[in-house]
């Protein structure tokens, strides 16, 4: 099963010795000061690989999605570097990364896809999430990994101008949904900060829907 395989890849990735990143922290990489960099109260930082710069091969494999699908879209639509920064606490770990893209279309599609990608309702439930405008939060549930079981992943996808973010958590008792929220948000606000958007872009607001058509209806009563 796709996703199930690639949960299993993103926690060897994190907390192994492969990594998720291809580089060591750049403190003056521009993409890297996008992303978070405060260690969630309870995590350590996993030096090394796993947090720094992405070359195309390693972001194509970076999180649920089918990786040879994903690095032909990345090729398609301009895909300029990416950036990840993770910590770990035992066996969970919480994720930050970054794409940048060729332009705002491109990081659109992009976050269209991943949202595509999780919209198998077997596998994932996914959310609007309030306090990242646009954005779109996702849950999966009972995942068996390699060398973990009942593992629950939770993060949120969003978009600012030509970059593309996600918060992701995995492992067998992760932080609730809430502390995810709250990390995301303040996520979105750093966003804010370090990617300033084009003129003819309007802010998101709050309660904007998602660009997508894959966030599952609510069920009926």
């Amino acid at each position: 099963m796709r996703v199930r395989r690639s949960v299993s890849l993103l926690i060897v990735l994190a907390v192994g010795a492969s990594a998720c990143g291809s580089g060591y922290e750049q403190p003056d990489n521009p993409l890297g000061k996008a992303l978070l960099q405060e260690a969630p109260e309870g995590y350590d930082k996993v030096d090394g690989p796993a947090s720094g710069p992405m070359t195309l091969d390693v972001a194509s494999t970076s999180s649920t999605a089918e990786p040879k699908e994903k690095k032909v879209l990345f090729k398609k639509h301009g895909y300029k570097g990416g950036y990840s920064r993770v910590w770990k606490n035992d066996t969970r770990y919480i994720s930050v990364l970054v794409y940048q893209m060729r332009d705002e279309e491109a990081a659109k599609e992009v976050m269209i896809f991943e949202f595509e990608q999780l919209g198998d309702k077997k596998s994932a439930e996914l959310f609007p999430l309030p306090q990242v405008p646009g954005g779109l939060g996702f849950k999966l549930t009972g995942i068996a990994g390699r060398e973990y079981s009942n593992v629950d992943c939770k993060g949120v996808w969003f978009a600012r101008s030509n970059r593309v973010f996600n918060v992701n958590t995995c492992g067998p008792k992760p932080p609730s949904e809430k502390q995810i929220a709250d990390l995301a948000s303040r996520q979105f606000a750093l966003a804010r900060k370090t990617t300033p958007v084009s003129k003819q872009s309007p802010e998101p607001t709050p309660g904007a829907e998602t660009p997508t058509s894959t966030v599952p209806a609510e069920p009926a009563p």
